[in-house]
């Protein structure tokens, strides 16, 4: 516990010592005798006992006139008057110093509140640029993803239009060969039906033309089995050529699934960020209606302060204007003197 402040009647004590020891009172010689005291306080109770003594030295002749017991009851009369008097100014002092250091305290604490609040929103931004930084660089992944995976779906569409180009052309040949099939039997029907005829015709007239149209069905079969073989040989290129685009088409449809399912989990990465983004938005939202409340709270310590030191300022009035009349009772009435 702290050690109250020198007393007045101390300092006075000290005097009437420092006199009958036959040494002029002064500031150091008071301190030294009573082992405690800051200049100031004791400057202050020295120079009220000085004015005290020059205000009883022009009122010892009048107080010489008064009788013994009138003198007695006034010399009470103002020891309990300073009394009451010195317990007021304490009890001032003690309530206006508690809530000085009461306002002092809160004020402190919502200074530290505040501090903490800029700390904690330093780091939400920190964090929040770091996740924007890493959404940038996400993004620019999926763009080029994206951008891979167009130019993989232009390349399969141009696959696919060749692969229709070339299917168109295969059809056009399957359609012309059977065209031309379709003639070669109907021409050999025709060469049938003709050579019947002819036959019919001419079978014992000329057995010459006879082998000579054997040689020429012959060749038109001939003909027609060259025909055939070049459709079969046609046909396994085309069928090869149908493989491999196959295999081409299926291995740019894994490429294109690899491509889509890299660009749904970097979306799904993408969304999560957002996500965080909106939360630390959120997060930063509730710091500044914290922020908001500290600082109006501050204010409102910040004026609670100003209407105690207002306070403090009346009770010091209020402690002048008793001394003030504590002086005018000591002027009307005489004051026992203090002896050195």
């Amino acid at each position: 516990m702290a050690r109250k402040g020198v007393e007045y009647q101390e300092v006075v004590a000290a005097i009437h010592h420092l006199q009958r020891q036959g040494e002029n009172p002064t500031v150091q010689r008071i301190r030294e005798y009573l082992g405690t005291g800051s200049f100031t306080t004791l400057s202050e109770h020295l120079r009220s006992w000085r004015d005290n003594q020059r205000e009883a030295s022009a009122l010892q002749q009048d107080a010489q006139e008064l009788p013994d017991e009138l003198l007695a009851l006034t010399q009470k009369l103002w020891e309990a008057a300073c009394e009451q008097a010195d317990i007021k100014l304490v009890k001032y002092q003690e309530e206006a110093d508690g809530e000085v250091r009461k306002a002092l305290a809160e004020k402190h604490q919502a200074l530290e509140q505040a501090q903490l609040s800029e700390e904690k929103n330093l780091l939400l931004d920190q964090k929040n640029n770091q996740l924007l930084q890493e959404s940038r660089q996400q993004a620019g992944q999926i763009s080029r993803l994206e951008e891979q995976l167009n130019q993989r779906a232009q390349e399969l569409e141009k696959a696919l239009a060749e692969q229709q180009q070339q299917e168109k052309e295969l059809a056009a040949s399957k359609h012309l060969l059977a065209q031309r099939q379709e003639e070669h039997q109907q021409a050999l029907k025709d060469m049938e039906r003709e050579h019947q005829k002819v036959l019919k015709q001419e079978q014992e007239r000329n057995e010459a033309n006879q082998q000579r149209w054997l040689q020429e069905v012959d060749l038109a079969r001939q003909q027609t089995r060259d025909l055939q073989e070049e459709y079969q040989r046609e046909r396994q290129q085309w069928q090869q050529q149908e493989k491999r685009l196959l295999a081409e088409n299926q291995h740019q449809e894994n490429a294109r699934k690899e491509l889509e399912q890299s660009y749904a989990q970097l979306s799904q990465r993408n969304q999560q960020h957002q996500e965080q983004l909106a939360l630390i938005q959120q997060e930063r939202q509730e710091l500044a209606r914290e922020k908001a409340n500290t600082q109006e709270r501050l204010e409102v310590l910040q004026r609670e302060e100003r209407g105690l030191r207002q306070k403090l300022e009346e009770k010091n009035q209020q402690l002048q204007q008793l001394e003030e009349s504590l002086k005018q009772a000591k002027e009307r009435h005489t004051s026992p003197l203090i002896m050195t």
